[in-house]
Order: structure tokens, then C-alpha cells, then sequence
């Protein structure tokens, strides 16, 4: 939990930096809120096919730029996630059950989206766009630990409603397909490591209260 907490306050001190060093003045604003993650796996183990997965809850940061003379941005997005349920399947029977047995787990994403804004006024944006992302998910019990590290890219919808001078209420979701895994996993007797294509999918939807850090400037 200590190095989620860190990690969170180094990318919200890095938005800080690189806002106090534009010049330009441009509208530039970062919005704190929670989202919910559910991603899924499928693969071959032992010649059989298998899907699993993870259902989780999260903190979300977001950062954006637009740019004033067009209708495209650029989000920045960070979320740290506490996997709640988990569910194993052989395309027959499916076993979901909870995460009380590891002694921890929790997971995170970067997304970088490229959103053009459809609809953009004083009150409302909207905007839809491609995204590329990261992702990790780590657990530990008392028979195993293991990482898996995750890349992809896929589809982001973004929004968000104006409620004051400088603060707005967002909204939005991510559609990903993550292509390349890179996983680590120990045990007591061995260790081991596997990389290279994956077929996993994330639905990542978000809400969240935001500031404007800078007001647009008009020629």
C-alpha cells in the first residue's frame, strides 16, 4: 500500500511540474476519482483452454491538455486497483470466488489517450478516441507470489460537465486489448517466467471531480 500511495503522489507531483512550467497558458486540468477494472484472460494450459480474470475497484487520476485551436487532447491516465472477486473458467464450468485468501493483490494502469472532442463548449465536452496502456497485477499467498505486466492499446470515451468556474464533473470509459504479457511466478521450489502474445480484454469505466489548472487564454 505504501508504494501504491508513492507512486500516486509522484505522477500527481510530476502534473504539478509540467503545469507550473507551461508557459503557453493553455486549459490544462487533473481530476481525482474511482473506477472499476475488469479484465480478462484467455489461454492454453496443458492443452486446455482456459479464461480467467479479475473484477477490481480503484483510484483514478487524470490529467488533460486540449489544444485551442483544434478539437484534439491528450490524457493522461493513472488508476491503482484492489481486485475484489476472481473467476477461473474451462468454457463449461466457471468458479468465481473472492480474494480473502491472498495476503495481497492489487493491480495498476497507465493509459495514454488521444481523444478527439466531437462536442466542446464552456459546459460540456465529449470526446472519443484511440488509447495505448499499461497494466500490472500482482498477488501474493502462502503457496506463491506472481506478477504479470501487460500492454496493449484500444478505445477511450471521454466526457465531462462544467460545475463551477474551474471545476467540472467527469466521466468516462477505456475499451483495451492488451497484446504482450511478460509474467513472473515463485513458489517455495521453483521459479519461472513466460512472455510474449496474450488475448486479454479490460472495460474500464471512471468518474471523477476535476479542476482546471489554467483558464483559456483568447487571442
Amino acid at each position: 500500500m505504501k508504494k501504491i500511495t508513492l507512486v500516486f503522489i509522484m505522477v500527481a507531483v510530476g502534473v504539478l511540474a509540467f503545469c507550473a512550467g507551461n508557459k503557453e497558458q493553455k486549459p490544462y486540468e487533473i481530476s481525482l476519482g474511482g473506477d472499476l477494472n475488469t479484465f480478462a484472460e484467455a489461454g492454453t494450459v496443458n492443452d486446455q483452454a482456459l479464461a480467467a480474470g479479475f473484477s477490481s475497484i480503484g483510484l483514478h487520476l487524470q490529467t488533460s491538455q486540449y489544444f485551442t485551436d483544434s478539437n484534439w487532447g491528450f490524457d493522461l491516465h493513472a488508476a491503482f486497483l484492489f481486485p475484489y472477486s476472481m473467476s477461473l473458467s474451462d468454457g463449461k464450468t466457471t468458479i468465481t470466488t473472492d480474494t480473502s485468501d491472498f495476503k495481497s493483490i492489487f493491480g495498476s494502469t497507465l493509459v495514454l489517450g488521444f481523444p478527439y472532442y466531437f462536442m466542446k463548449n464552456d459546459t460540456i465536452s465529449i470526446g472519443i478516441g484511440p488509447a495505448i496502456n499499461y497494466s500490472m497485477f500482482s498477488m501474493t499467498s502462502d503457496y506463491f507470489a506472481g506478477v504479470g505486466y501487460y500492454f496493449g492499446a484500444g478505445l477511450q470515451l471521454n466526457s465531462q460537465i462544467r460545475l463551477a468556474d474551474n471545476w467540472f464533473f467527469n466521466a468516462g470509459a477505456f475499451g483495451l486489448y492488451d497484446f504482450y504479457q511478460f509474467s513472473l511466478m515463485k513458489t517455495a521450489y521453483e521459479s519461472t517466467s513466460s512472455s510474449g502474445r496474450t488475448t486479454s480484454i479490460q472495460w474500464n469505466p471512471y468518474i471523477g471531480i476535476g479542476y482546471r489548472m489554467y483558464n483559456r487564454k483568447e487571442n
